[in-house]
């Protein structure tokens, strides 16, 4: 693959359409932040869609930030921390940015029905400027704001949650059915409506931390086929919900850090089942990701700690290398029952942070960030200094790591400290994006187009399947030469070497005798070629009335069963098959000589067409079973 001829952009966030890359396949890509080395402190942490395909994120700077060529200044002047919170269309064209101001930091983003988009964060002054909203606010207290579809500011509320247990903890913003769900205090949760009116709260039932924070951190929730919502956190002592018993109820245990599951009816009233699970980290300002399928598994990201037996249903396992910890998808199902759990397939910390059920129900992608060495999943072996750091994994439902792939390379390596992926979120028709941190001071690429040195966020939608060019083979079918796998790219039958005018289709029909072959060239983003082997078609349309002097000849054709071959090429051996007016192989015989007796008897009566393959060479006749 090589290099297609692109003009360097002029501005960090540029919008790239109908290119493609080397691995993920993506259609488009957007980056945004800070020109030159100045830094957009996190990228994009989060990520949200709404039902038209509209994608909305944030990153956060102190200076102004650019995208596609709009330059959005910081509110409360120069200095101020802000959240720029992003909107895109379905096309990865922008629509709008929003600073939020003057020291406000971002934890989450969703968005409902009618496009609103919803953000959660914490001001660590007591106000928020908002465009020319200017609000008289509590400080050191995480807000939710709510934009129009516009982008106009509607309104903000205070969740209540104080600035307790470090920076980004209190994650969970989770939307639904006309609510929103947030942690409102160091115990509890709460809900409210699309209108900010308060609706409901769940609070735990006692909690014995054995850590200086006094509180809980509700880090995620999603829900199930019937409203449900199912809540994760971190809590680190003996805690409990409604009327479940108190978790881990060990007090060795309960000095550790653990993940809890709480699963509740939509208004918070009732608790289906609460779990506690660990030992596993902290995740910081990241969310514990969780996703549900149809069947309402739900699967999640864990860090496990270092040296410490976690069992998770049937599995143990014991990180006993990684002091920094590494991560592992977890499945549990609807009554919250342990499934299984998997590590990630890496000798250096490698850590999840996006997670999303693709649209074939049956996998699912994850993304994150390497810190070094090399990330397994399934034949695929990643490496970091090679692949930026950032990766898209799959896994199936049964818990195997089946491929995966990088989110962007240094142009110049080894310059690798970048591209870590954040977030996910599925498109639908096989289209996902995928969110986080461009953070280098070396040309970045992606779609084989190269990126200016500055650093901020990117987003780029991607399909997941490989766009290098794939090596085309060729299958004769009665008169017709079939070239395999399907290829949206430029087609080009040859005869002989020569092309052959007006053939580009993934068939051909030969008139001549001769050799064929089929080239596959792709043009567009990451240009590249690939060429069949030759296949001799020395008996073109002789088939048709099973009459030639040489070449395959079968009788008695009608046949009731028995049919006798000759023809063939005493050097080698030949495969014979038997192809219905489906294309389907209906039957296989094998020959080492210039003549054989097969038996289709037990086929349908009908017209069939016989192919014997004796290395490159085929030859087909038509034939017809009474």
């Amino acid at each position: 693959m090589t290099k297609a001829s692109t003009p360097l952009m002029v501005l960090l966030c540029s919008l790239l359409t109908g290119l493609q890359a080397n691995a993920q396949g993506f259609d488009w890509a957007s980056s945004g932040g800070v020109t030159g080395i100045a830094n957009s402190f996190s990228g994009a942490l989060d990520l949200a869609r709404d039902p038209q395909g509209n994608l909305f994120l944030f990153n956060d700077g102190n200076t102004p930030q650019q995208c596609q060529g709009d330059t959005v200044f910081p509110s409360g002047g120069p200095g101020s921390v802000n959240a720029f919170v992003h909107k895109f269309n379905s096309a990865g064209e922008l629509q709008w940015i929003r600073p939020v101001g003057p020291q406000f930091q971002p934890f989450s983003i969703r968005a409902d029905e009618a496009g609103n988009a919803y953000f959660l964060g914490r001001t660590l002054v007591n106000t928020i400027i908002v465009d020319d909203s200017t609000l008289n606010v509590t400080a050191a207290r995480n807000y939710l704001l709510k934009f129009s579809p516009e982008g106009e500011f509607v309104w903000a509320h205070n969740t209540g949650m104080p600035s307790t247990g470090g920076l980004g903890r209190t994650t969970m913003l989770h939307y639904a059915d006309g609510r929103l769900y947030f942690q409102s205090g160091n115990l509890q949760m709460s809900s409210i409506d699309t209108d900010g009116t308060p609706q409901a709260t769940l609070a735990a039932t006692s909690y014995v931390p054995q850590t200086a924070f006094p509180n809980l951190w509700f880090k995620n929730a999603v829900s199930l086929s019937n409203g449900d919502v199912v809540i994760a956190g971190e809590h680190r002592g003996e805690l409990a919900f409604g009327d479940e018993p108190s978790q881990p109820g060990d007090a060795t245990a309960a000095a550790i850090n653990r993940y809890f599951y709480l699963r509740c009816s939509a208004d918070l009233s009732t608790i289906h089942w609460y779990r506690s699970h660990g030992s596993f980290k902290d995740r910081f300002q990241f969310n514990i990701p969780l996703v549900a399928d149809g069947a309402d598994n739900i699967y999640t990201i864990a860090t496990l700690n270092f040296n410490t037996p976690i069992q998770f249903g049937p599995d143990l396992i014991t990180n006993t290398t990684l002091v920094n910890g590494i991560d592992a998808v977890l499945k549990m199902d609807a009554d919250g029952t342990p499934l299984w759990m998997r590590q990630l397939n890496s000798t250096a910390s490698t850590y999840a942070y996006g997670l999303t059920l693709k649209d074939n129900g049956n996998s699912l992608y994850l993304c994150g960030q390497q810190s070094s060495s090399t990330l397994t999943f399934g034949s695929t072996v990643i490496t970091a200094s090679e692949t930026g750091k950032g990766f898209i994994g799959e896994i199936n439902a049964e818990g195997d790591y089946l491929t995966g792939f990088h989110t962007g390379f240094p142009a110049q390596l080894p310059n690798a400290l970048q591209s870590f992926a954040y977030a996910l979120v599925a498109q639908g028709d096989g289209r996902y994006v995928v969110s986080g941190q461009l953070n280098t001071l070396s040309p970045w690429e992606l779609s084989c187009t190269e990126r200016i040195a500055n650093r901020g966020f990117f987003v780029t939608e991607f399909t997941g399947v490989s766009d290098a060019v794939p090596t085309p083979q060729i299958n004769q079918v009665g008169g017709t030469l079939i070239a395999s796998p399907a290829f949206d790219g430029t087609i080009q039958w040859l005869l002989n070497t020569e092309i052959i005018e007006g053939a580009n289709g993934q068939t051909y029909e030969p008139t001549v005798n001769g050799s064929y072959n089929v080239i596959y060239t792709n043009e567009d983003g990451c240009v590249g070629s690939a060429t069949s082997e030759v296949l001799e078609v020395i008996n073109t349309g002789l088939g048709l009335n099973n009459a030639q002097e040489h070449g395959l000849q079968a009788w008695p054709n009608p046949t009731e069963g028995q049919l006798f071959l000759r023809g063939l090429s005493s050097n080698g051996t030949a495969q014979i098959t038997v192809i219905d007016a489906t294309g389907r192989s209906v039957a296989a015989f094998t020959s080492t000589g210039s003549s054989v007796a097969i038996h289709i008897g037990a086929l349908q009566n009908g017209v069939y067409w016989l192919r014997a393959t004796q290395g490159n060479t085929q030859q087909v006749l038509r034939i017809v079973k009474q």
